[in-house]
């Protein structure tokens, strides 16, 4: 193998050095073009959130049952839960209750139904298994309502 020059290994450092130097750079001018973009992308991800969120607002607007004041959801909320408490209390439904059903159907119901102590005030059990999560959620949502506690013991 034949020695080279410390004259040529000295040229092909600084060569070497002066084009290290270049894609450094070019690998700063490329992280400030991605970053820059990045922050398009996320200025018009946020943009395209707002209008679908507007979108939304107004496809639920054109809804008749979106007319009506909250006031009158609550009235009919009332009477649908005192007309499931006249169905039998049925064990598998622990978390298919009427207020939970309720704050289940959209966003606008569920701000309302939340906002009504009242509906959580029935609290029924009928289970070998104990539903706790169940029991405790309506215990917390029925705030300062005065709270009906049913246990009715298992068929088995």
């Amino acid at each position: 193998m034949l020695r080279r020059r410390k004259r040529t290994i000295e040229k092909e450092a600084i060569v070497a050095e002066a084009q290290l130097e270049l894609l450094r750079a070019q690998e700063v001018e490329l992280q400030r073009i991605l970053d820059e973009i990045q922050r398009r992308k996320d200025a018009v991800s946020a943009q395209r959130q707002r209008l679908e969120a507007k979108q939304r607002d107004l496809d639920s607007e054109r809804q008749p049952i979106n007319w009506l004041p909250p006031e009158l959801l609550i009235k009919i909320f009332l009477v649908a839960l005192a007309e499931a408490d006249l169905d039998c209390h049925d064990p598998t439904e622990a978390y298919h209750r009427p207020p939970v059903v309720i704050s289940h159907v959209c966003s606008r119901w569920r701000n309302v139904s939340l906002g009504v102590s009242k509906l959580c005030a029935r609290i029924s059990v009928q289970s070998l298994a104990w539903h706790a999560g169940a029991v405790v959620e309506f215990l917390k949502r029925s705030v300062a309502a005065p709270v009906d506690i049913i246990f009715i013991p298992p068929t088995k």
